[in-house]
This record gives C-alpha cells, structure tokens and sequence, in this order.
C-alpha cells in the first residue's frame, strides 16, 4: 500500500532510526539481580520491597529484565546486582521501555537506563560469571 506523500506532509521518514535505535551492542548474561519499584527516597529509608529478577543482556545504556511479575512501560526500576565485584557499587536505575510476557510466570522487560554504565561498570556486567568459558551465578 502507498501513501501519497502530501498525505504525511508533516511526518518526514526516518530510514536511520532503526539502525541507530540497534547500533549499540548489547552483551547477553545471566546476572541475578535484586530490582524494586519504589525510589530513592524508600530505598535510603529501607521501606523498599526487592524481589529477585535476571539481568539477561547489557549495553552502556540500556538492560533487558527477566521480572517476576509485569511493570507497566515508565516504571522506574532500581538493580541491585547479585555480584561480588559490584559490591559497594552505585545502585542501577532504568526506566521501562517495553514488557511482554517471558518465561512461565516471568516478564520480560527492555528498559534504559536513566545514567549510562562507565566502562568498568560495563566490564563487570558483561565479564560476571564467564569464567573458562562457562557462565556462573
């Protein structure tokens, strides 16, 4: 089907966006995670629920989730890795982009995060657990 170009004379197409929006390599895992919906503020007070998730694929800016249970698109979601190298690290925090049903009951999650991952941070995430080839945890 065509559409006469004067009837999208507002819209310009975008051929480039596509590409760009999958141009940033994402790196699969298979990291447990600690995630909760509340804020900063519940978090620093300890009135944060945290249920256990799997971080599945990693890039600087963005994460996919394998959640427990459904979130709706904008959740605010903050990770806490279950790795011994990210101990002490800065909490991530990423916003829902996208959820569709995963595994069984689970859910899974595309989501960017709301501060770009520095390289060490990016290391540690894509590196946790390939040890001789064999992936851990």
């Amino acid at each position: 089907m065509n559409i006469p170009e004067t009837a999208l004379s507002d819209t310009h197409a975008v051929p480039a966006l596509l590409s760009e929006l999958q141009a940033e390599r994402r790196h699969a895992c298979e990291i447990k995670t600690l995630y909760s919906k509340r804020g900063n503020a519940e978090l620093a007070r300890g009135e944060a629920t945290w249920k256990m998730g799997r971080i599945v694929n990693v890039s600087r800016h963005h994460v996919g989730l394998v959640l427990q249970c459904g979130v709706l698109p904008g959740t605010i979601l903050c990770l806490e890795p279950l790795l011994p190298s990210w101990d002490g690290k800065q909490a991530l925090t990423a916003r829902v982009g996208s959820i569709r049903p995963g595994p069984g009951r689970s859910w899974f999650a595309g989501c960017e995060l709301t501060r770009a991952l520095d390289d060490g941070e990016l290391q540690i995430l894509r590196h946790a657990g390939d040890l001789d080839g064999s992936r851990q945890n």
